[in-house]
């Protein structure tokens, strides 16, 4: 292959790369031995650039559903409370910090883009420009490590849970969401599916790759669910949504229709570990032990 494309596996190293032909735009293939399903095109500056400078702009608010989401996750976070530090790798515009922060958290995050930096600084949150640097931290610093919609931006990973492990203390988490490449909705939409987007989304996780990924530095799996099945994204594969705004209000007001209805709210539990059970939600949601 030419310069600016991956010869081998990111993950295992092996060289039997297989073109994944329903995605050979997106530059796909699928590893012969460990199955992982990556970009084999490394992405130049000025394509990432345009992506996070066009779509990744700062978000002025998000809706309660969100918030008691937030919560309900820290809740969870208490019982690997020791050091007080929690760090979210790609934190964003920082609204889940901010609700940490009101737990009396340490609160920390990393952004790419300046502007996000700055906003989160304002609002009182430490921050770190560009990648996760381990050397800004002591070592085993952090009771808690959240990586949420990053991994899948990023090409080769193994260096990024690495540095996962020098921050986060022994028995502390690693808690990680991404798109789940065996969901029920690749399934359905297949080479539509608008998960599948070069140069934003560069590698694509099932349960047995990622688990592969971290415990072969050094983490165990604790906890894994593959959750939701979005409207809004069915509707962009269909090619049936046009802007970012109307995708938005689309799932927002299903989980408003959900969260006030009780029968809805258990339905959608029941959805969820079937979708879980039987391993085609549209989300990983796993959390990772040190050793």
């Amino acid at each position: 292959m030419p310069e600016g494309y991956f010869n081998t596996c990111p993950l295992c190293g092996s060289k039997d790369l297989r073109v994944v032909k329903e995605y050979t735009r997106h530059h796909l293939v699928k590893c012969g031995n460990c199955s992982f399903v990556f970009s084999h095109k490394i992405p130049s500056d000025s394509e990432l650039a345009y992506v996070y400078n066009t779509f990744f702009l700062i978000q002025q608010s998000v809706s309660p559903i969100t918030v008691k989401r937030y919560h309900e996750l820290l809740d969870y976070f208490e019982r690997f409370r020791k050091t007080n530090n929690i760090i979210d790798v790609g934190c964003g515009d920082g609204y889940f910090l901010d609700e940490a922060k009101k737990r009396s958290w340490n609160v920390y995050g990393t952004e790419y883009m300046e502007s996000k930096v700055e906003f989160c600084r304002q609002k009182g949150i430490s921050m770190a420009q560009g990648i996760l640097d381990p050397q800004n931290y002591a070592p085993d610093f952090f009771d808690v490590v959240v990586s949420i919609e990053v991994i899948e931006h990023i090409n080769n990973a193994k260096e990024e849970i690495k540095n996962f492990h020098r921050i986060v203390r022994p028995g502390g988490i690693v808690y990680l969401t991404t798109p789940h490449y065996n969901s029920l909705s690749r399934h359905v939409f297949r080479g539509k599916w608008n998960i599948i987007n070069y140069p934003s989304h560069l590698s694509f996780y099932t349960k047995r790759t990622l688990r592969r990924l971290f415990e072969n530095s050094g983490f165990t799996l604790q906890r894994f669910a593959t959750t939701g099945l979005s409207v809004s994204q069915a509707k962009l594969s269909l090619g049936k949504s046009e802007g970012r705004k109307t995708v938005s209000v689309s799932d927002t007001d299903v989980r408003e229709v959900i969260e006030g209805n009780r029968a809805l709210q258990w339905g959608k539990k029941l959805a969820n570990f079937v979708l879980t059970a039987f391993n085609l939600g549209d989300t990983i949601k796993a959390v990772f032990v040190k050793k």
